[in-house]
């Protein structure tokens, strides 16, 4: 029970074509070939292969007579569908700060004596870390995969706890990542934008006319001061 079906280009870069196999004999296991593959970039997509409620997932190739692996319990349903899905290369951001006390380098005593905490607005992504000997914080990077990342997110940075010998520094940042398709639409790209509040709650709401200053800033940057 052979069944061909030739998609076009504008199909797959759209991610709009989708073919039904029907007439499956419930009886036989089928496989999946995809044929003359021509692909205007360089990487990997998805194959899905749908069976009832079922979705099998297979990564192959942009090669010719790329076969898929029989499909495991479609052979008990009547139908599969096979869909193109287009694969986007993620993206991810570096973050980073320095922590200083009454203006000044901290030593080698005052590692790990400050906490500094990113929480996503409205969201549930959280970390909390430490400064290293020289001062330096360092978080873990902001990855982003896949065509359901783009999109908008915002994220507040603000020291979590601090040594008690030192007031807490109360300012906080709004970090806004931004992620869409890059220009030849191969992968994702990330771009920020950081901005700086006197506190917690003010860069939570984001609002303009509280930001300590005008613009934008490049760098995160706490000071706490001896008590």
């Amino acid at each position: 029970n052979d069944q061909t079906h030739t998609f076009a280009a504008s199909d797959f870069a759209n991610n709009s074509s989708e073919y039904e196999f029907s007439g499956l004999d419930t009886s036989e296991t089928y496989s999946v070939t995809e044929q003359g593959v021509t692909v205007d970039k360089a990487g990997k997509k998805i194959l899905t292969v749908t069976a009832s409620d079922v979705s099998y997932q297979y990564e192959v190739s942009y090669t010719d007579n790329t076969a898929l692996t029989p499909c495991v319990d479609a052979v008990n349903a009547p139908v599969a569908v096979i869909t193109n899905k287009e694969v986007l290369a993620g993206t991810s951001l570096s973050l980073s700060g320095t922590k200083k006390v009454d203006a000044a380098t901290i030593d080698a005593s005052l590692k790990d004596k400050f906490s500094f905490t990113i929480a996503e607005v409205g969201g549930t992504y959280t970390e909390t870390v430490t400064n290293d000997e020289t001062g330096a914080v360092s978080f873990t990077d902001l990855s982003y995969e896949g065509k359901d990342a783009i999109g908008t997110y915002k994220y507040v940075i603000y020291e979590s706890a601090n040594d008690t010998n030192y007031l807490t520094d109360e300012s906080a940042y709004l970090l806004e990542v931004t992620v869409a398709k890059s220009a030849d639409g191969s992968s994702l790209v990330a771009t920020k934008k950081l901005n700086k509040f006197a506190s917690k709650d003010l860069a939570e709401a984001g609002s303009a006319t509280t930001e300590v200053t005008d613009a934008a800033v490049t760098t995160l940057d706490f000071n706490n001061t001896s008590k």
